[in-house]
């Protein structure tokens, strides 16, 4: 019975809630340490069309009016030709935007340019905002620069809400891996709760056979 106590007592407190400290990537050199996926925006794609859903098959997807943009030009933007870029369709600048993943994260990071701006970044996980942070953002074509949230952070989509002038390049989306589901501290109560009522039925059978 002692055993089942000490199984149920330690059922009950993990189901107590933690609170992980959320860790943000502000213009750093590197992005997340080791990402489950990138999205390149490079190959086979319509400069100036709509990215939308695009990436689906890596379960990201962009806010409507963010469009692939030929940035061959902006040294800083490695590997390729192309980045998702917010002025350079029909519709003038979008912004905010969101990027979206089809299911929660461990955490995503991207290069990200604009003008000399300041810009916010928010996390959120099923529409509640769990980490957010504003940066002065800006443009230097010799630099590397991430933003975005680290493999602590949960999160299904960020928010980016440009400054004043809203104009900005987004590339090498890494993409964190996907997060695990673990069971919700009111079944892990229950069960605790199951337990505690198997040991008392033990004591209680160990009682008649003694008596």
């Amino acid at each position: 019975m002692s055993r089942l106590l000490a199984v149920a007592a330690t059922v009950v407190a993990l189901s107590a809630p933690s609170l992980a400290g959320a860790q943000t990537i502000n213009a750093a050199a590197t992005g997340l340490a080791s990402p489950a996926s990138t999205v390149t925006f490079e190959g086979n794609v319509p400069v100036g069309g709509d990215i939308g859903a695009t990436y689906a098959g890596q379960g990201v997807s962009l806010t409507p009016g963010i469009v692939f943009g030929n940035v061959g030009w902006f040294s800083a933007v490695g590997g390729g030709q192309n980045a998702a870029c917010n002025f350079c369709g029909n519709s003038g600048i979008v912004a905010p935007f969101d990027v979206m993943f089809a299911w929660a994260v461990n955490g995503s990071a991207f290069q990200f340019y604009t003008n000399p701006n300041t810009t916010t970044f928010t996390a959120y996980l099923n529409n509640v905002a769990v980490s957010s942070f504003s940066s002065a953002t800006s443009y230097n074509p010799g630099a590397t620069w991430f933003y975005g949230f680290d493999q602590s952070v949960q999160l299904d989509r960020i928010r980016i809400a440009t400054g004043a002038d809203g104009a900005m390049v987004l590339d090498n989306l890494q993409i964190g891996a996907a997060v695990v589901a673990t069971p919700e501290p009111a079944s892990l109560a229950l069960l605790g709760t199951g337990l505690l009522g198997i040991a008392g039925v033990v004591r209680r059978r160990r009682v008649s056979a003694s008596a």
